[in-house]
């Protein structure tokens, strides 16, 4: 009797070792080579450009942080999330690092980058603005060898800072040695005053209001701390430190308004 059983009709019915191979094989094979294979490229290519990537990011993000705080001449490194604040000293640099540290994605923000430095503290939420507010760059330091000033430009520099003060005191908040926003635009006008007259010494006395404080600072205390302040906004500006003296003059008895006895006042001499 005739039939079509043989090798050549198993192999075409799939049941030989070929095709019994071939129809067992799961078809989802391949997908999941892929979903392992791809992921692994993906996080191979992006070790290389991610780290630029969020440093950049980082810098846009804390150059905007420190623009709106009204800090000016701050310059910002990231190593990673770890950044280093440059250009500024004294408490202008420490409030720039408060201010950075608050940045979304930044780890820690140190000043000057030295060894040992500590992270700034994350900044408080009613801290006011830093003196000085605007984009430019911080001025190179005026010489500090430069010959003093004759009494006829120390008499015009007195004048130019007298009516300057006199519009627009330099003034602080309440129990606080951060300027207000007048005391602030008011000190610019005033470095850029002495940085046209290289060779200008100044006092600078620091003052509050009469009165009952917080309990946190003494009068004397306070006082010290808003003259600092200023001086640190002038050094930061580019005038020589050591043509400076700070002194802190407790309260001010002699002030009827009491806004007005939270400022300061600089004296050429």
């Amino acid at each position: 009797m005739a039939t079509d059983a043989g090798p050549s009709g198993a192999a075409a019915s799939g049941t030989g070792p070929t095709g019994r191979d071939r129809s067992l094989r799961p078809p989802w094979l391949p997908l999941i080579a892929a979903a392992v294979v791809v992921p692994a490229v993906l996080a191979g290519l992006t070790l290389l450009w991610s780290a630029p990537q969020i440093e950049g990011t980082l810098t846009e993000r804390a150059q905007a942080a420190l623009s709106a705080a009204g800090i000016s001449g701050a310059g910002v490194r990231f190593d990673g999330r770890d950044a280093t604040i440059t250009g500024l000293t004294g408490a202008a640099a420490e409030r720039a690092a408060q201010v950075v540290a608050g940045a979304t994605g930044v780890r820690v923000a140190v000043v000057g980058g030295g060894p040992g430095a500590a992270p700034a503290p994350a900044p408080a939420p009613s801290a006011a603005p830093t003196p000085l507010p605007g984009p430019a760059p911080t001025p190179a330091p005026l010489p500090s060898q430069a010959g003093d000033l004759d009494a006829a430009a120390k008499q015009a520099l007195q004048a130019k800072i007298g009516a300057l003060v006199a519009a627009a005191p330099i003034t602080f908040g309440p129990d606080s040695p951060q300027l207000t926003p007048q005391g602030s635009a008011t000190l610019a006008q005033v470095l850029t005053a002495v940085r046209a007259a290289p060779g200008a010494r100044l006092n600078i006395d620091g003052y509050v209001a009469t009165g009952r404080g917080n309990g946190l600072l003494t009068a004397q205390q306070l006082s010290d701390q808003r003259a600092a302040t200023v001086r640190d906004a002038l050094v930061a500006g580019g005038v020589p430190a050591d043509h400076l003296t700070v002194r802190g003059r407790g309260e001010d008895t002699a002030a009827t308004d009491r806004a007005f006895g939270r400022r300061v006042e600089i004296t050429v001499v």
